[in-house]
């Protein structure tokens, strides 16, 4: 079920959705909103098996996606 209000399209960047105002959120930024609204208890998880199944995304990125939801190894 998709929460009213969001908008998912898998263009290359936000450009038309900012245009109208909208939030922009990629797949990880989707998880981590996902945890704070209590609806996964994890990132890591989801995202390491994203990750095993081809998605790809710079380290930097996801180390900053960990970061967000407190999750970044010490």
């Amino acid at each position: 079920m998709v929460p009213t209000g969001c908008f998912w399209a898998s263009g290359p960047r936000g450009e038309s959705r900012t245009a109208l105002g909208l939030r922009v959120a990629g797949t990880l930024g989707l998880l981590v909103r996902a945890k704070e609204k209590g609806l996964l208890p994890a990132v890591r998880p989801p995202l390491e098996a994203l990750l095993r199944a081809g998605f790809y995304a710079k380290p930097s990125l996801i180390q900053r996606i960990l970061r967000d939801a407190g999750e970044a190894e010490a």
